[in-house]
């Protein structure tokens, strides 16, 4: 969900992040395509996979370039 645009935001601005969303929602974009690499540089998602919302909950990974540990 998105809240409303505020009085300020061009047109050109709200056709473009509208046209985001929309494709987001029909899969044109997806957002976790692999390759996806763990903090190791390991390859956690091999190219041409996704990174589910199922396999979401269950990642005990960081990303590549992100300090700290998920345990």
């Amino acid at each position: 969900a998105m809240a409303p645009f505020g009085p300020n935001v061009p047109q050109s601005v709200k056709d473009a992040v509208l046209k985001v969303k929309d494709d987001l929602e029909d899969g044109s974009i997806v957002v976790f395509e692999g390759p996806i690499l763990n903090q190791e540089g390991d390859i956690a998602i091999p190219e041409g996979s996704v990174l589910t919302d199922d396999l979401m909950g269950s990642v005990d990974w960081y990303v590549q370039g992100v300090t700290g540990s998920p345990k």
